[in-house]
C-alpha cells in the first residue's frame, strides 16, 4: 500500500532542529523491490552483526556502510518473485530483464511447445510487437519534428509551434492518428489542448531519446 506516493498525495514534511526539511515520500521511488533487505548483515539480528562489531574504523565507516557492503552476502534461504507480463509497461518489463541479467546472466528461453495455446499466444504476441513498434515509430517522429520547431530550444511548445509541427510533411497523416486517434483530420489545436494539461498555453517535453513519451494512443 502506498503511503506517500507523488501525484496521488502530498509528501509528508518534518522541519528539523537545525531548520532543514525533510521530505517522506513512498519509498518504491528509492527500491521497489527491496529484498535485498534480507542480504548481508545490516539488518541481521546476530549479535556478530551488531554495529560495534563491524564498525572498526571510523576512517572506513564510508565504506563500511556503502550499499555493497551492508547487503553485498546473499542470505541462499531467501525465495524472492518479481512478476510482470507481456502486457505490463514496457519500462518496468526491460528494468526487470536488465535486473535478471545481472544476476544470473545471458537468460536462454524455453523453445515454444507446439500446442494450440501456444500458437495463440505467439500470435498475441507479434501482433503487440508490431502495434508497439508502430506507435514507437510515431512517437519517434513526433519528438523529432517538436525538437526541429521548438525555436528557443527551451523544451516547451506554444500553439503556433504546434500549428508548424502538424504542418511539417515529416509528422505523417499515420503518426498523428497513432498518436491522437483515428480521426482523419485531428487539428494542431485539438492535439495541443490535449497535451496542455495545466493549460498554460505551453506544452513541455523532455528533449532527451530515452524519454517515456505519454500520450494518448489508438492500440
Amino acid at each position: 500500500m502506498s503511503v506517500s506516493y507523488p501525484g496521488a498525495f502530498q509528501p509528508v514534511t518534518k522541519t528539523l532542529p537545525s531548520g532543514d526539511t525533510d521530505y517522506f515520500v513512498d519509498g518504491a521511488l528509492f527500491c521497489n523491490y527491496p529484498l535485498h533487505c534480507y542480504d548481508g548483515w545490516w539488518l541481521s539480528m546476530n549479535p556478530e552483526d551488531s554495529f560495534l562489531k563491524r564498525i572498526h574504523r571510523i576512517q572506513d565507516l564510508p565504506k563500511t556502510l556503502s550499499k555493497r557492503n551492508r547487503f553485498g552476502q546473499r542470505n541462499h534461504k531467501t525465495l524472492g518473485f518479481f512478476l510482470t507480463s507481456d502486457e505490463g509497461p514496457d519500462l518496468f518489463k526491460y528494468y526487470l530483464e536488465d535486473k535478471t541479467e545481472d544476476e544470473f546472466g545471458v537468460m536462454h528461453h524455453s523453445p515454444v511447445p507446439d500446442s494450440k495455446l501456444a500458437r495463440k499466444e505467439l500470435r498475441k504476441k507479434v501482433k503487440r510487437e508490431k502495434i508497439q513498434e508502430c506507435i514507437i515509430k510515431a512517437v519517434d517522429e513526433f519528438i523529432k519534428v517538436l525538437k526541429k520547431h521548438d525555436v528557443n530550444g527551451d523544451g516547451k511548445i506554444n500553439m503556433a509551434e504546434m500549428e508548424n509541427v502538424f504542418a511539417d510533411t515529416e509528422f505523417s497523416d499515420k503518426s498523428k492518428r497513432i498518436i491522437f486517434g483515428h480521426r482523419q483530420n485531428y487539428s494542431a489545436m485539438e492535439a495541443f489542448n490535449l497535451l496542455d494539461a495545466n493549460s498554460d498555453g505551453q506544452v513541455k517535453y523532455l528533449a532527451k531519446e530515452n524519454i517515456t513519451f505519454s500520450v494518448p494512443c489508438a492500440q
